[in-house]
């Protein structure tokens, strides 16, 4: 028993400071609004996503990766659905709040997209960015988000921006 106080006190110490400084998993999925050159071939569309969050302890900032698949349709019978597949990595800074906490994450990611006639639909890979604004729900373990982004390829010959909205689970 004498051994495992110094233990006990040992994780106490070395524990995070808060239970937000564990990481968090998340789940979400929602709309995704073509813009630009990408609303001429696409129509609006959906997504699912999944991402990793970690607060950074006793700073309003945490880092956050996610993956995500975008489905656009077309409403050209000779041309391909678009599909995005996207991997970023976010600074997600957090504003005062108990249960309704909002934030605002910007960050940078790798980018495929397919897209072209139907059948012959090409695949190119890019890097882009993204900013946005969001919402958690909740306090400690299971709790809820919503937000939105604004996200660009930088491509050849031009960049293709979407807006996704998305409405999801911290896990």
């Amino acid at each position: 028993m004498r051994r495992l106080i110094p233990l006990a006190l040992a994780l106490l110490f070395f524990a995070p400071a808060s239970g937000e400084a564990q990481p968090r998993f998340l789940v979400s999925g929602g709309f995704t609004g073509p813009m630009g050159d990408l609303s001429d071939v696409a129509d609006a569309g959906y997504h699912g996503q999944v991402g990793l969050f970690v607060q950074l302890p006793t700073i309003p900032v945490g880092l956050r990766g996610d993956g995500a698949v975008h489905k656009l349709g077309s409403g050209d019978a000779l041309l391909a659905d678009t599909q995005i597949l996207a991997g970023s990595l976010s600074v997600v800074y957090h504003l005062p709040g108990i249960s309704l906490v909002p934030y605002f994450l910007v960050g940078i990611g790798s980018y495929q997209t397919e897209s072209g006639p139907a059948g012959a639909a090409a695949k190119t890979t890019d890097a882009g960015f993204h900013g946005g604004f969001g919402v958690n729900f909740g306090t400690g373990g299971l709790g809820a988000f919503a937000e939105i982004r604004l996200v660009q390829i930088n491509g050849d010959p031009g960049s293709t921006r979407f807006i996704p909205l998305s409405f999801g689970l911290r896990l």
